[in-house]
């Protein structure tokens, strides 16, 4: 047999071979979201629309974690950062937040630690604060401890990629001005619903689907593009 027909039968026989089409490297996938959700003051995360929630995200492949914070009907600064200051470290994935009330600037004072001990390593996904203050509450001043902990608005509108703030006009507990006060603060796009008041589960809201909007257009977002620094809209998504 001649050197040329052999050569002709291994062409024929490698053109007739399967093709095996190597999968995608895991680090050419996007890395999958985190969605951490925070209780406020005399809430568990049991209560109001928390376990909703993560169930809500957990039905579209998202990992969603409620955060238990210590004493919440007394709560101490100090025991509720050093359980949210666990939450902020060592990430290797797209991070978001979801915080009520006073679980909002507990949470933007943990944020507020990291910058300042690792700077290069403080980076987050996405924020959404609902009902959150950063002044004193002239209802509530045993939480004013809280709002004396100093925070770089700046640094932490620099170091979240997308961050918005909910309330409701007929707040009774946190006035819709301090939410829409912190927005300013923190440049981020700010949502008044005209109703819902505090967003607690004995006023029937057990469900809160425009933070659910609000995180998955930020999710969406974040996906088409990493470095993305528009808002994702809280309105886009329609959720049932």
């Amino acid at each position: 047999m001649s050197c040329s027909f052999k050569c002709l039968c291994m062409l024929l026989l490698g053109a007739c071979a399967p093709v095996v089409l190597a999968a995608p490297a895991a680090s050419d996938r996007p890395a999958e979201p985190l969605v951490f959700i925070i209780h406020g003051y005399a809430a568990t995360p049991a209560d109001h629309w928390f376990g909703w929630l993560e169930s809500a995200l957990a039905d579209r492949g998202i990992e969603a974690r409620r955060i238990a914070l210590p004493d919440s009907a007394a709560p101490e600064p100090r025991a509720w950062g050093e359980r949210l200051d666990q939450l902020t470290r060592d990430v290797q994935r797209p991070v978001y937040f979801v915080a009520h009330s006073l679980g909002g600037i507990a949470l933007l004072a943990a944020l507020q630690r990291r910058i300042d001990a690792d700077p290069a390593s403080a980076h987050w996904a996405g924020l959404v604060l609902v009902s959150a203050f950063a002044d004193p509450l002239p209802v509530l001043p045993q939480l004013d401890a809280f709002v004396a902990v100093p925070v770089d608005f700046e640094a932490i509108h620099a170091a979240v990629d997308q961050q918005w703030v909910i309330s409701a006009r007929d707040d009774p507990i946190v006035a819709f001005t301090h939410s829409m006060a912190l927005a300013e603060r923190l440049q981020a796009p700010f949502l008044l619903e005209p109703t819902g008041g505090h967003f607690l589960g004995r006023d029937g809201y057990t469900r809160l689907p425009v933070v659910l909007t609000a995180l998955l257009n930020m999710i969406a977002s974040h996906d088409r593009t990493a470095d993305t620094r528009e808002p994702a809209s809280a309105q886009e998504h329609e959720v049932p």
